[in-house]
């Protein structure tokens, strides 16, 4: 209930905040009106990205004095076809009072896209006949419908662009420089222009060749494939990391973060602390990021490590003043960011390295030995019974009731093996600041039921979900998906299909107060207080001097003493959590740092492995059966 409590109040100031610079700035160019309802598309995105949630804002205000309304926004409203994964329907529902406003979020992820264009609006349930204008936006997907990079319906990997969100504040522009053309000729003797002809075969020697000037050092600068969008003012950002995830990195100023509001902020950080890249130019304060590694150079310049992302401060503004490193430096953080979504899967290898049930296939022997044994009975034995009772006029009723029985028979059979209920499996790595309250999560979860789920998946508003499906067109099957964000995200219809593995690659940040109570007793033993809210398999702790304590089977809230693991104390670690982030797989990173924790852990910090999913919700709300694990990595208060 705290928790809930302190979300709520973070989002009802941040729609305060955007009610007042509303009222300050004037209103929005781009309204609606129906009745007493009045729909503003407040902001939109921008820029092609090809990873993350897309965030479309509405200012949806009720002119009625007295008469509250239940206004639903739904995207799109002309449904186009598409012979790939689409969602067909985007949705919000608001209950507004008379007389106020509402700031309405509509995320939409990557994958997949929008099949339409425009808005369609519901008042009280009532469909409105005039949409309102909108074109979703454009996205370097992965399939044949998206825009960008694609061939014939397959993923084509290639260079794209880096999207970076720039603040307003920041006038001038920042200087990218690009790679000289080169002109490669060969087995030409007449050459080409601007190239000096090849040497005949019958020329005893080789013309010299005239002495060539050194090409011009190029001015130091940013690659060439990097896209500036040009932010909202700050007042009006979004207070849901989310909206930042598409962002390859953010661009502000130190005199920016003091204007952000801490709702602003903390997504501000929760966008850092999941892999995002933050470059802050100017003084920076940075209280409330989760800081696990800082480096400074001899000109000022701040390498921060924060969870699974980084943020880079400069001393100075002016980008004349650079070098040549600081540049590289930034330009390699922003391709980090995008590296993890390079390589997208389709079901089968997804179930491949994450497999959810032991067994998908068809059992082709005995379907066939079912069918061999339906064709006689239906046949030959219903034949010959009836004939010899003198009853062959029985066969127009025989006939449907031994297929009738032979259906439910298959049914019966399928639901005694698997039941209605299906299976979930969840492995998750977290980093736990207990000085901040926040959790990072990133892993993998999977489900897979025997029936198409009725309710869908559910997940919060503070996860990233991304399908690991691969568009691949009709030979895939199209899935017409439903995304509902009016209490959660809900993944409503089309995300699950009956007897087909679905597979999901998650990221999550999020306010929580779980931890791990460790403090030394008078004697200098080490003991501790389980609050992870699930059973401790196995715990390692450094202490504040890097000797190691280790603890095993402890369930939830109960206290244990850590004895002494009898290794040297903590070395520096040779893995950054940016490095997990990184890998392939997210959970190869995991595995490794829970197969060998002296390597990884910090003093006052412990690494514990639970038989449960603490820190992520599960989709499938009534899985039959449940596999999950996570590896949490905790850093101490003090």
């Amino acid at each position: 209930m705290v928790e809930s409590a302190w979300s709520a109040s973070l989002r009802v100031a941040a729609h305060l905040g955007a009610c007042l610079v509303l009222a300050t700035l004037g209103a929005p160019a781009r309204a609606t009106t129906y009745g007493d309802i009045e729909v503003t598309i407040q902001s939109e995105p921008k820029g092609k990205s090809h990873h993350g949630y897309f965030e479309y804002v509405f200012l949806v205000s009720n002119h009625s004095g007295e008469r509250p309304h239940t206004v639903t926004v739904s995207i799109p409203n002309q449904r186009g076809f598409s012979g790939w994964d689409h969602i067909r329907d985007l949705r919000r529902t608001v209950r507004i009072g008379g007389n106020e406003t509402a700031r309405v979020e509509l995320l939409q992820p990557d994958s997949p896209p929008v099949g339409g264009e425009d808005v369609t609006v519901f008042i009280d349930e009532r469909r409105q006949e005039h949409p309102v204008p909108l074109r979703p936006n454009a996205t370097e997907g992965r399939g044949g419908f998206y825009y960008g990079r694609s061939s014939y319906g397959r993923y084509t990997p290639g260079p794209s662009e880096l999207l970076i969100l720039k603040s307003r504040s920041i006038s001038k522009e920042v200087p990218r420089v690009s790679l000289p053309s080169v002109v490669v000729g060969g087995g030409m003797s007449g050459g080409m222009a601007g190239m000096p002809a090849m040497p005949s075969r019958k020329s005893a020697k080789p013309p010299a060749e005239p002495p060539r000037a050194a090409p011009p050092k190029p001015k130091p600068g940013l690659p060439a494939n990097v896209d500036f969008q040009l932010a909202e003012p700050v007042e009006l950002w979004s207070h849901n990391w989310l909206a930042y995830s598409r962002y390859d990195g953010i661009v502000v100023t130190g005199d920016d973060l003091k204007a952000m509001s801490p709702a602003v902020r903390t997504a501000l950080w929760q966008y850092v602390e999941t892999g995002g890249a933050l470059l802050v130019l100017g003084e920076a304060d940075l209280r409330g990021l989760s800081v696990t590694g800082e480096k400074t150079s001899e000109d000022g310049w701040r390498l921060i490590e924060s969870g699974f992302g980084r943020c880079i401060v400069s001393p100075d503004d002016n980008f004349d003043r650079w070098k040549d490193e600081h540049f590289q430096l930034i330009a390699a953080s922003w391709s980090e960011t995008v590296k993890p979504w390079d390589n997208p899967r389709n079901s089968y290898d997804a179930n491949e390295r994450f497999p959810v049930v032991e067994d998908i296939g068809i059992p082709i022997k005995g379907l066939f030995v079912l069918m061999f044994l339906f064709a006689v009975a239906i046949g030959p034995i219903n034949f010959l019974v009836l004939a010899r009772k003198k009853r062959r006029i029985w066969i127009l009723w025989t006939t449907p009731a031994i297929s009738l029985v032979t259906c439910l028979a298959v049914f019966g059979y399928m639901l005694l093996s698997e039941g209605w209920e299906g299976q979930l499996r969840t492995e998750t790595f977290t980093l736990l600041d207990e000085g901040t309250h926040r959790a990072t999560t990133v892993g993998w979860t999977a489900v897979y039921s025997p029936l198409t789920p009725s309710n869908g998946l559910h997940f919060s508003y503070e996860t990233e979900v991304i399908p690991q499906r691969m568009n691949e067109g009709r030979r895939a099957g199209v899935r017409s998906c439903t995304l509902d964000w009016s209490r959660d995200q809900h993944l409503a219809s089309g995300w699950v299909e009956a007897r087909v593995p679905a597979h999901f690659k998650v990221r999550k940040s999020e306010m929580r107060h779980k931890r791990v109570n460790i403090h030394r007793e008078a004697d200098g033993k080490v003991s501790m207080v389980n609050a992870l809210g699930a059973e401790i398999t196995l715990i390692t702790y450094a202490d504040e001097h890097g000797r190691l304590y280790s603890g095993e089977h402890i369930a939830a809230g109960a206290p244990a003493s850590l004895t002494p693991k009898n290794v040297p104390e903590v070395p520096q670690p040779v893995q950054t959590m940016r490095q997990v982030y990184l890998s392939s797989n997210w959970l190869i990173g995991a595995q490794g740092i829970a197969s060998a924790p002296q390597r990884y852990l910090r003093p006052n910090s412990y690494l514990a492995e639970v038989d449960d999913s603490p820190f992520l919700e599960d989709a499938l709300r009534k899985a039959r059966t449940r596999k999950c694990h996570a590896v949490i990595m905790g850093v101490l208060k003090e």
